[in-house]
């Protein structure tokens, strides 16, 4: 179930990351994105990237490693995905409005960051559990 949730933010970091590069090519359109340019495509690919496919095989590994794939866990399993893909999609819509600290993937703001925060816990409960 990791796989998909890994595999999906890999297809919307790479789509980010194609608009990055024609972006790049064509600084014109930055014009056409209105308030969205480079600048604030650019965290949210890379926090996609990082939080999204890089770390959900990890989280799988976790899940493989602490039994909790297998039921009656499993159910939690996927809460925790849920819980952690949601914290990434709340966090993009804060990137792209500019709630960011500008720190290389230490972009976490707000409530954002609070979601970040309750959806790594609840991965450690499921994991703890």
């Amino acid at each position: 179930m990791a796989a998909y949730y890994s595999l999906s933010w890999l297809l919307v970091s790479n789509c980010i990351g194609l608009l990055l590069a024609t972006l790049l090519l064509f600084p014109k359109l930055n014009g056409l994105l209105g308030e969205w340019t480079y600048g604030h495509w650019m965290p949210l690919h890379l926090n996609l990237n990082l939080y999204g496919w890089c770390s959900l095989p990890l989280v799988a590994w976790l899940f493989k490693v602490y039994q909790v794939d297998r039921p009656p866990a499993v159910h939690w399993s996927r809460a925790a995905l849920w819980a952690w893909s949601t914290a990434l999609a709340v966090g993009a819509g804060a990137w792209l409005t500019g709630h960011t600290s500008g720190k290389l993937f230490l972009d976490w703001q707000g409530y954002a960051r609070v979601l970040f925060v309750l959806a790594i816990f609840f991965l450690w409960l499921v994991l703890a559990w």
